[in-house]
């Protein structure tokens, strides 16, 4: 349409581009995730691993994201490891997705809390968050595939509707429960509660 010659219209169609790639490039990870994740029996390689550090990197990873929104993410465990036996890639990726759902729908300077805890050998991973919060209707169907809550808002930030149910499959096949609890208005909490182990040698702990 003639947006070649005029680079300010051709870097308006590129952006549009390639924000499309992104959103289909993400859907199609997060599908290619579902069928490796309903494909497998049981958790792959199980071992020993600290929750408490996968929750640190996993704060790392999305404190780009939170600060572009000025949002404060906050972290809290204790010094100690607090173990499960599982697969720390996966547990890495269901604890980002709660992340960054919270971090979607929190608004600008907003405040996200990840914790850690082991409570009478429970570990429990929570991510509370003080953003729009989601309607009672929506509650019992927010682990569908492809469900989302605000489908325009999801659409204009790339969501695919899949990090919820991705991140309930993993929990489940660590034998574990997702919950959550939401006020609209004055935001969510999302917690996963795992079966907890014995805290790991210096040697062993997951890196």
């Amino acid at each position: 349409q003639g947006a070649g010659d005029e680079r300010e219209r051709a870097m308006q169609y590129l952006a549009t581009v390639a924000k499309h790639a992104e959103q289909l490039s993400n859907l199609v990870n997060d599908l290619l995730n579902l069928s490796r994740l309903d494909s497998m029996p049981a958790v792959l390689t199980p071992r020993p691993v600290d929750v408490s550090r996968i929750a640190a990197r996993v704060a790392e990873l999305m404190s780009p994201a939170a600060e572009k929104k000025r949002q404060r993410l906050i972290v809290q465990s204790g010094a100690d490891a607090i173990t499960v036996i599982g697969n720390g890639g996966q547990l890495e990726r269901a604890i980002a997705n709660l992340v960054d759902n919270a971090i979607k729908y929190t608004r600008e300077e907003g405040s996200i809390r990840l914790s850690v805890s082991h409570i009478s050998a429970r570990v429990i991973v929570e991510v509370v968050d003080d953003g729009i919060g989601i309607a009672p209707t929506d509650l019992p169907r927010i682990f569908e595939r492809f469900y989302r809550v605000d489908r325009s808002r999801s659409r204009d930030m790339g969501g695919t509707g899949l990090g919820l149910s991705i991140a309930k499959h993993i929990v489940q096949s660590h034998g574990g429960t997702i919950e959550v609890q939401s006020t609209p208005g004055a935001g969510s909490t999302f917690r996963a509660i795992l079966p907890g182990a014995e805290p790991l040698p210096a040697e062993e702990k997951d890196s």
